[in-house]
């Protein structure tokens, strides 16, 4: 398989959004010195930890300059079931500003 010459420059940031007591929504996305623009750039959410009976969907996820901070703005769907069953769904909203690190 060949590497993408494009790849080698790429720099994947994690940041927690969300701790609950069994499971953890973080934000990823690439904060690549020319990709973060004020129009915003790609990332997406994950859910990670105890995941048996909710699931989520990510919708959208931006992550932009704005006022010399970092930004980000994440929506997606939480999903409770129960025997694969969808017992309650919910659309959620993450935004807030980036920690520079």
């Amino acid at each position: 398989m060949a590497k993408d010459p494009e790849a080698k420059d790429q720099v994947i940031v994690m940041q927690n959004l969300k701790n609950e007591m069994f499971f953890n929504l973080d934000l990823l996305y690439d904060n690549s010195n020319d990709t973060l623009k004020t129009d915003g750039s790609y990332g997406t959410t994950i859910k990670s930890g105890f995941v048996i009976g909710h699931e989520w969907f990510p919708t959208r996820t931006k992550v932009f300059l704005k006022d010399g901070s970092k930004h980000f703005e994440a929506d997606g769907i939480h999903e409770w079931r129960f025997l694969g069953l969808t017992l309650h769904s919910a659309p959620e909203t993450y935004t807030g500003t980036i920690d520079i690190k």
